[in-house]
């Protein structure tokens, strides 16, 4: 019995033991929570924000604060890129999902997050937190005010230029929000051309920015799915020199390439558009097979977009080398006219000292251009002609006949006779003048140089300017010193250097294969690396004078 007793002390010693330990593990457990929710209470209020990080608040957001302005919003603007500049790519922003604390006693009243306002439905929302890893760990700082939170306005990285005749894409908004490098282009010319990968070019609709842009600085860019704006075996004014499509070339690439001019973009010939602007208009056409040319183009662009052309459109020829019209009938009302005039000064072939007498103070049929909408000029090409190709044999100025003369001095006293007559005999409100500079020619036998065989442009400077750049200058200062007229100058010689695979060539005849085989029949067919195939680059003159005349943002051109 007293054994007994001893055990049962025994074991009631063991259980207060036991109760006295759970009491002060219990206690520890309850001091330990307490020191863990301070601990974390105070973190709360010292998280700042890591720098370059976009905010997805889930739960209550704060109201924003006074002194924040737009420009730091951290909501992203749905706003395409403008191509009407240089690229710039904002790098992709990592999304941090931070959770608001719920309020409680010992929140101040600046950490309380309140519901924020429906975000607009032209506002992108930041992508989904499952969707964007941050880049690097959430790092805790201690802010100096708490309550005050900045978002980091976005770094921007300018895109480098492109390369001539490089394609190119143009940034969209789904490209800001993918983490992807910003990677430079190559810039290294290259000689040949191959086949770009044009996937995806240009599918943004690009928007003019407002600043005076030159048009003629730019580059020839491949675009594979590039469409004309009309049709040639369906355009009754192409001739036949130009019907490179209808005379058999094999190779159709020299209609892929467009325009990109440097610092903006113009929009593409549209000749719906083109069509409705000219209705009751006059526009003419003056100067030499190269004018025609541009002429061709542009007909055919107007044809082509008039609803059943056959019936509303009317062709007119007095003679191929004097005067060509087409005139729009019925609603449209509007002629598009072309008059031969390589000089544009007076050549006398009647002469009473039986000689071909070039007159440089008289114009050629000037009374033919008055009360035009919009006149489009071009001489230089048969300036430079020699015997017996030569069209004249003297000179005549101020009524004395010269036998010999400076060219550039002949040319330079017809150009100022030509621009006497514009400043004084139309009116710049009514009458729209262009005056287009030197189209290059591709053919040297000196420099071995010649268009035949050709399909790609030149990549680099390696071409060979032939023409005389005295003349191209005399144009040029002449139209830059008329004061009274606002003459556009389409200054496209730069944009032509490079196109030597754009001519007819051995394709100007229809019967090119018939001339090659029977060579002892026919003379040498030599290669027409003057003019140019339809459609081709004189689409893009029309193109030119179309953004001239008709966008406000392309700016005055007359001095570029």
């Amino acid at each position: 019995m007293k054994t007994l007793e001893q055990h049962f002390h025994r074991v009631m010693e063991l259980i207060s033991a036991v109760k006295d330990t759970w009491k002060v593990f219990i206690i520890g457990a309850i001091i330990s929570c307490l020191m863990l929710l301070l601990l974390l209470h105070e973190n709360d209020q010292n998280t700042s924000f890591p720098t370059h990080a976009r905010i997805t608040a889930v739960g209550n957001f704060p109201p924003p604060l006074s002194g924040e302005s737009e420009s730091s919003s951290i909501v992203a603007n749905d706003m395409e890129p403008s191509i009407f500049t240089t690229a710039s790519i904002l790098p992709p922003l990592p999304s941090i999902v931070v959770m608001a604390p719920e309020p409680s006693a010992h929140t101040p009243p600046s950490m309380i997050f309140m519901a924020p306002e429906p975000l607009p439905s032209n506002i992108v929302k930041a992508p989904e937190p499952s969707s964007v890893q941050a880049p690097e760990p959430f790092s805790v700082q201690a802010a100096p005010e708490p309550s005050s939170v900045q978002a980091p306005e976005p770094s921007s990285v300018q895109a480098p230029e492109p390369s001539i005749f490089t394609t190119y894409s143009q940034p969209s908004f789904g490209s800001m929000i993918a983490n992807h490098p910003v990677e430079k282009p190559n810039l290294n010319l290259v000689d040949d051309i191959q086949k770009p990968n044009v996937s995806g070019l240009d599918k943004a609709e690009k928007k003019p920015v407002n600043k005076k842009c030159d048009i003629y600085d730019g580059r020839w860019v491949y675009k594979a799915d590039a469409e004309p704006t009309y049709c040639p075996l369906k355009c009754p004014f192409v001739e036949e020199k130009m019907s490179c499509k209808k005379n058999g070339r094999p190779d159709l690439e020299y209609e892929k390439w467009v325009w990109q001019p440097r610092d903006c973009d113009i929009p593409m010939l549209n000749g719906t558009d083109l069509v409705e602007r000219f209705r009751n208009k006059r526009i003419v056409l003056v100067g030499d097979s190269l004018n025609r040319n541009m002429w061709e183009s542009l007909a055919c662009t107007l044809y082509s977009n008039i609803p059943y052309p056959s019936l509303k459109a009317q062709i007119l020829y007095e003679d191929l080398h004097v005067r060509t019209f087409m005139k729009a009938k019925e609603d449209y009302n509007f002629t598009v006219e072309f008059f031969w005039s390589p000089f544009l000064v007076e050549i006398n072939k009647n002469h009473e000292s039986g000689k071909k007498v070039l007159v440089l103070d008289r114009l050629a049929n000037p009374e033919q251009w008055l009360n035009a909408d919009i006149l489009i000029f071009n001489s230089g090409h048969h300036w430079t002609q020699v015997p017996p190709k030569r069209a004249w044999d003297i000179f005549e100025y101020k009524g004395k006949l010269i036998e010999k003369m400076p060219l550039h001095q002949a040319f330079t006293r017809a150009m100022r006779t030509w621009a006497s007559w514009v400043e004084t005999k139309t009116d710049p409100k009514k009458t729209t003048v262009f005056f287009r500079s030197l189209s290059v020619e591709h053919i040297s036998s000196f420099h071995k140089q010649s268009c035949e065989t050709r399909t790609e442009p030149f990549m680099d400077e390696s071409y060979k300017f032939i023409f005389p750049r005295t003349l191209v200058r005399v144009a040029e200062n002449v139209v830059k010193g008329m004061k009274k007229s606002q003459v556009k100058y389409l200054n496209i010689t730069k944009l032509t250097e490079y196109r030597i695979d754009a001519h007819p060539s051995i394709y100007r005849f229809n019967d090119w294969k018939i001339r090659i085989k029977n060579n002892k029949l026919y003379p040498p067919i030599i290669p027409d690396c003057g003019h140019w195939c339809l459609p081709g680059v004189p689409d893009t003159w029309n193109r030119l004078v179309y953004a001239s005349l008709f966008f406000d943002n392309y700016g005055d051109v007359s001095s570029s």
